[in-house]
């Protein structure tokens, strides 16, 4: 998002996968209802030209076959590619929208990244075409966007449900005050509904009352904002709390902060925000 918040350039990562479908379905939804610039890109994935199941071609069928073979398979990729982005670019057009598309070749994160650049919004989805074989694996393509985009990134699931109201989670930190903020940008453009939620441990006290005065300055943040949220206390553990929260309010997207954990930390103990992603079945608006 620019300066002021706003979504001027929504940008989809397609991978012809289902939950790439859906990505580029809540990008030209939000595109369309924010007034927003729509953008998508493919990249083909070099180490699909050259992994060892291409190393172990070249070593059965001889150098000069496997050139044309290496050849023969860039082309389907590009063919791919070309083909989805056609395919986005007509969907786009039913729509009323024009979309602009890129066909990009290396490595996934670093030509997401480089594409990201004319973005205010990158939207991609939470696993890809290879989900049913490494969805549980670290370092993903979804888990490396997220912890080196610099831009707001939208995480989707397999299927879009239209947002019409957004829930994120304040808890008087850095970046949950900037997820609050561009939850509260996003819920004015798309003329939604919002609501804050503070987690709070089991119990009541000081404890509690210091939650319901943290959740209290999130509203204010909020009304600033020029949105007035509807406000939740949550007892127990985010990771359960928050997805029960936003299922009891009936909201289609989460919005989180993410912190700037070191690379060692996130993968020992990982954090809330990838956690978030694994286990909800909703969008996830994760904002540094």
């Amino acid at each position: 998002m620019n300066e002021e918040g706003t979504v001027r350039a929504v940008m989809a990562a397609l991978d012809g996968s289902d939950y790439g479908a859906a990505a580029g379905e809540y990008a030209l939804d939000f595109a369309q209802r924010l007034h927003a610039s729509l953008a998508a890109v493919h990249v083909v994935d070099r180490r699909m030209l050259e992994g060892p199941f291409l190393a172990d071609l070249s070593g059965s069928v001889g150098a000069l076959p496997y050139g044309n073979e290496l050849t023969n398979i860039r082309n389907i990729l590009e063919e791919r590619g070309r083909t989805i982005l056609e395919a986005y670019r007509n969907r786009a057009a039913e729509r009323g929208l024009e979309a602009g598309t890129r066909l990009e070749e290396g490595l996934p994160v670093r030509a997401l990244l480089r594409s990201e650049e004319d973005a205010d919004l990158l939207v991609f989805g939470q696993r890809g075409d290879q989900a049913e074989a490494s969805a549980d694996l670290p370092g993903s393509t979804a888990e490396r966007l997220i912890r080196r985009s610099a831009r707001p990134c939208l995480v989707t699931p397999r299927s879009f449900v239209s947002v019409q109201r957004i829930m994120t989670a304040y808890d008087g930190s850095g970046p949950s005050r900037h997820a609050l903020q561009r939850a509260a940008d996003l819920a004015r453009g798309l003329e939604a509904d919002m609501v804050v939620v503070t987690v709070a441990e089991p119990g009541g006290g000081e404890e509690e009352d210091a939650a319901h005065a943290t959740l209290q300055e999130g509203k204010t943040l909020a009304a600033e904002a020029g949105v007035h949220p509807r406000g939740r206390i949550a007892k127990g553990d985010p990771q359960t709390v928050l997805p029960e929260a936003a299922a009891g309010e009936e909201c289609q997207m989460l919005a989180l902060g993410v912190s700037h954990h070191s690379w060692l930390s996130e993968h020992l103990v990982g954090s809330l925000s990838l956690r978030m992603v694994h286990e909800t079945h909703l969008p996830v608006l994760l904002v540094r």
